[in-house]
């Protein structure tokens, strides 16, 4: 029996690796067939997604039965990849977008019982959506949103407000935005929007940060322009007193332009060449000529001072003071003589003035009361010719 039993356990594990030699090579083929022929390959429709894009998206892959996966924590959507490229573009498009930022396919179904209140804010939010998609399709730029506040139109010019409009940009990851493409954005927006301003276009950052810089008000430059000036002229008078303490100069400074670089006209501190965006004009006056060897110190010591050059537009100009002539005395005596020698005006000459004047005066009574006349004439007349026609025509009318 021990004997039997053992054969049988024998000739049951041979089936079992034979069917385990025949299965293997089936499911290895299945498999294979399966990867190569069967399975759907995923491709990323969209990566970097916001929620709310994502959320979009995904809702919009819902309502056609598309398969999707997330990736990257649902910032990138995978799509079946013979649909990706359809997909994208019609993601691209606008087709499939972000909740509330719609454009003028709002107007595809035409809904004739909304108020003009309705139309109008469709018609904002059509534009709004509009411009943030122009936006988004610049390079570099993840999302944008645009707040457009459009007053509404009135007949009285003090009741009237400015247009104004907000942008916000989200940059790419590594993506920096300068300062040209800030201003082309508020260009943008001003030129397409009706009697809005680029002055009154803001842009900001993700952070909330104003992009746009802020104008400065003209008192504020010229105390900008005059307090980097009288920084200038200090450091430079410093300077010419360890070269030529035996000179007393007079130290003139000028900016070009006028303005210079700062937030809401801070002076800033006094740059090197290379880093300002303003020319220094720099005038020493002297009551006699400077020798040219001095001059050439003098030139040195300022250019280590300040770091003034030719290069930047900067020039250094030695000047001789002017020598204002003292004003000549007259003497009291010459004065009264002169004095003396006026004649004075007689009594005839004062009446023919006024008797002159008073003729003047009537001429001109007389022809005011003349153009009074002719008008109360011409208004005479006028009545009687309405008159005449509007009998006329009454006659007219009861003959008929």
């Amino acid at each position: 029996m021990a004997t039997s039993s053992h054969l049988i356990t024998s000739g049951q594990a041979k089936q079992i690796r034979l069917i385990g030699l025949i299965l293997l090579p089936v499911l290895a083929l299945l498999a294979a067939g399966y990867f190569l022929f069967l399975r759907t390959d995923y491709a990323p429709l969209a990566s970097g997604l916001r929620p709310a894009e994502a959320n979009a998206i995904v809702a919009e892959l819902k309502k056609q039965e598309i398969p999707y996966r997330l990736a990257s924590g649902g910032g990138t959507i995978l799509v079946p990849a013979g649909q990706a490229d359809e997909l994208r573009l019609a993601v691209q498009s606008g087709s499939v977008s972000e909740p509330g930022s719609v454009g003028f396919e709002l107007f595809n179904e035409s809904d004739m019982g909304l108020t003009d209140f309705a139309q109008k804010i469709n018609y904002q939010r059509a534009l709004q959506g509009e411009l943030a998609r122009t936006i988004m399709e610049m390079d570099g730029i993840a999302h944008a949103r645009v707040h457009l506040a459009l007053p509404e139109r009135s007949l009285f010019r003090a009741s009237r407000s400015e247009a104004r409009a907000a942008v916000t940009i989200i940059p790419k990851p590594g993506i920096l935005i300068d300062e040209q493409r800030v201003e082309g954005i508020r260009r943008l927006v001003a030129s397409t929007v009706t009697d809005l301003k680029i002055e009154n276009v803001a842009v900001l950052n993700q952070r909330g940060e104003l992009m746009t810089a802020q104008p400065i008000s003209a008192p504020d430059r010229m105390a900008a322009a005059t307090k980097l000036e009288r920084a200038y002229a200090e450091r430079i008078g410093g300077a010419i007193s360890t070269v030529a303490p035996d000179l007393n100069f007079d130290v003139k400074v000028t900016t070009s332009p006028s303005v210079p670089d700062g937030e809401d006209g801070a002076v800033p501190d006094l740059k090197s060449a290379n880093q300002r965006n303003y020319a220094v004009r720099i005038e020493l006056f002297t009551p006699r000529p400077v020798p040219a060897s001095l001059q050439a110190g003098l030139e040195q010591a300022i250019t280590r001072s300040v770091g003034v050059t030719a290069a930047a537009g900067d020039d250094v100009q030695f000047l001789i003071e002017p020598q204002v002539p003292a004003p000549a005395l007259v003497p009291p005596s010459a004065v009264e003589a002169a004095a003396s020698r006026q004649p004075d005006p007689s009594p005839a000459a004062m009446l023919n003035g006024n008797i002159i004047a008073l003729a003047a005066l009537g001429a001109m009574a007389i022809a005011g009361f003349m153009m009074l006349l002719a008008v109360r004439r011409r208004r005479l007349v006028h009545r009687e010719e309405l008159y005449v026609r509007l009998r006329d025509q009454l006659l007219i009318e009861q003959s008929v």
